[in-house]
C-alpha cells in the first residue's frame, strides 16, 4: 500500500514537471517572437554601424548587407608602401551572425528592469559590441611568420630618377606576430581601416643593424645627389 502510494506521488511530482517544462517552452518561444517585434535602443551599434530603432529582423538585414560587403573587400597587412593579402579562406574567415545578434538583444537588456539593476550596480554593458568572428589562427599565425620572412629580406636595391641605388636591407626589422594577430582580430571585428592593417613590428639587434642601414642610406643619399 506505501509503495503505491508512493508511486502515484511519484507520477503527480513528474507530470508537474513535465508541465512546467512545456509551459516555459512555450513561454521562451512566445518571448523569442515578440522580441523579434521590439526595436533596439537608439544607442545600439554593431562595429559602429547603428541599428537603433530597427527591429531584430531589420536590424539583422542590416548588417548582413554590411558582411556581404566585407566578404568581398581583401584582407590585407602593410608595412610603408608594400602590401601582403591575408587569404580569407586559407585562415576559415567567418562572420557568426546569430552569436552577434544574440549579443546585442542581451545588451540591450540594459533598458529593462534587469537592466536598470544592473546599471545601477555598475555591471551594465555599453550599447555597442563587435561582430562575432571566427579564423583559423594557427593559419593566421603561419601566413604572418611567411610575411616576416620576406619582409626581413626585401630588395637591397632602390630605384631612382637617376637610376638604381645599393640600400641595405632592413633584415632588423622583425614582424611582432601576436600584436599583429590582435590588430588584425580587432580590424575583422569593428572594421575600422577597410580590413587594411599595418603590421606592428618589434626589432632584434637594433644598435648593429640600425647603424648599418643608416650608414646605407647615407651612402644612396649621395648618389642620388
Amino acid at each position: 500500500m506505501k509503495i503505491g502510494q508512493y508511486m502515484r506521488q511519484f507520477s503527480v511530482v513528474l507530470a508537474l514537471l513535465f508541465l512546467q517544462t512545456i509551459v516555459f517552452s512555450i513561454l521562451s518561444l512566445f518571448l523569442a517572437e515578440e522580441w523579434k517585434e521590439q526595436r533596439f535602443p537608439d544607442e545600439m551599434k554593431v562595429a559602429g554601424i547603428t541599428i537603433g530603432g530597427l527591429t531584430h529582423v531589420e536590424a539583422q538585414r542590416r548588417l548582413e548587407d554590411v558582411v556581404y560587403t566585407i566578404d568581398h573587400i581583401p584582407l590585407q597587412v602593410t608595412i610603408g608602401d608594400r602590401v601582403f593579402l591575408i587569404d580569407k579562406k586559407a585562415i576559415k574567415l567567418s562572420y557568426d551572425m546569430d552569436a552577434t545578434m544574440k549579443k546585442a538583444q542581451d545588451v540591450s537588456r540594459e533598458r529593462t528592469m534587469a537592466g536598470l539593476w544592473q546599471k545601477w550596480q555598475g555591471d551594465a554593458p555599453p550599447l555597442s559590441i563587435s561582430f562575432y568572428v571566427t579564423y583559423d589562427e594557427k593559419a593566421l599565425e603561419a601566413i604572418l611568420a611567411e610575411i616576416s620572412r620576406n619582409v626581413g629580406q626585401q630588395d637591397s636595391k632602390r630605384t631612382t630618377e637617376r637610376g638604381t641605388v645599393d640600400v641595405a636591407a632592413r633584415k632588423d626589422v622583425q614582424v611582432d606576430v601576436p600584436r599583429t594577430i590582435k590588430a588584425i582580430d580587432e580590424e575583422l571585428r569593428m572594421f575600422n581601416q577597410h580590413l587594411r592593417v599595418p603590421l606592428v613590428l618589434s626589432r632584434e639587434k637594433p644598435g648593429t643593424n640600425r647603424a648599418v642601414t643608416r650608414s646605407a642610406l647615407t651612402s644612396a643619399a649621395r648618389e642620388i645627389q
